[in-house]
């Protein structure tokens, strides 16, 4: 004979939503399901073999297919086995915290986490879609919700994080830091050009630093409070805005083969000279001006 209370047994584990699997960690146990983003709700089975429960907020039921759990919410929701193996296998890839108490890249891979001053540890998972790992030197269990790592220790949260998320920080103007507006380079889309340097890409690294060849040299660098510091002869590069290539420009000119014969006066983003109206002038993403 097969029971309500054997049914709902054969249900018990981790299961996921089909359309993204591991974004979300549904828990069924002892007649429950609880998990991301979700009351915790009581589960029964029908005369008809389905079950009813209402993860969803209001009730609804669902029938298991093929080994997966087909909902009839509006959404049509087909949940599927999740495994440890599988949790251990979302993880890999790149991460940052959230709200970085420093901007580490750290690395998940085959249920390692290497990266920033962390000491290289394992990632343990249990039944109830928790991980553990020992990170800075304490024990953390954390879940995944909302495609995050929550940690409930000095971890922190997590998100995930792409070459091109780090290659975006750097997009801008900089200049360097003891010779400012001298020469300006242009970053964007993992390259740099400008200053007299040939155009060449960036790379951004795992331990998030990036490497790009500068003047001919293998270069180095770090974003360090908002500065790009890179080793060797390269230096350190601050942003540069257009105000600030204006503001450069503020006083008198005169023309180079004509000296003194007219006098032009540069003052907030105009150019002045006697007997015509100003004419408006403004810095370009390359460094140069137009008007």
């Amino acid at each position: 004979r097969w029971s309500a209370k054997g049914a709902l047994k054969d249900l018990e584990g981790m299961w996921t939503d089909s359309k993204q699997p591991g974004k979300r960690i549904f828990i069924i146990a002892d007649k429950e399901i609880q998990g991301d983003g979700l009351s915790q709700t009581k589960m029964s089975m029908d005369a008809d073999g389905s079950f009813t429960a209402s993860p969803f907020g209001a009730p609804n039921t669902c029938r298991l297919k093929d080994g997966a759990l087909h909902w009839d919410d509006d959404d049509g929701s087909v949940w599927i086995r999740w495994s440890n193996k599988d949790a251990l296998a979302s993880l890999d890839g790149k991460w940052t915290q959230k709200v970085p108490t420093d901007p580490s890249i750290y690395t998940i891979e085959r249920g390692q986490v290497t990266g920033g001053d962390l000491v290289p540890t394992t990632i343990g998972t249990q039944d109830d879609g928790v991980f553990t790992a020992t990170l800075w030197g304490s024990l953390n269990t954390g879940r995944l919700k909302n495609g995050d790592i929550h940690w409930d220790g000095s971890g922190g949260v997590w998100v995930r994080w792409s070459d091109e998320d780090a290659l975006g920080q750097l997009d801008g103007v900089w200049t360097e830091k003891k010779a400012y507006g001298e020469h300006v380079y242009t970053l964007a889309g993992g390259s740099i050009e400008g200053g007299g340097l040939s155009r060449t890409k960036v790379q951004a690294q795992p331990d998030g630093s990036f490497h790009a060849t500068l003047s001919g040299q293998e270069t180095v660098g770090r974003l360090e409070d908002s500065e790009l510091q890179w080793d060797g002869d390269a230096g350190v590069w601050v942003q540069w805005s257009g105000k600030d290539a204006l503001h450069k420009l503020g006083g008198r000119w005169s023309e180079k083969n004509k000296p003194g014969q007219k006098v032009y006066t540069v003052v907030d983003s105009q150019i002045k000279t006697s007997g015509t109206s100003p004419t408006e002038i403004s810095a370009e993403s390359d460094g140069s001006f137009a008007a």
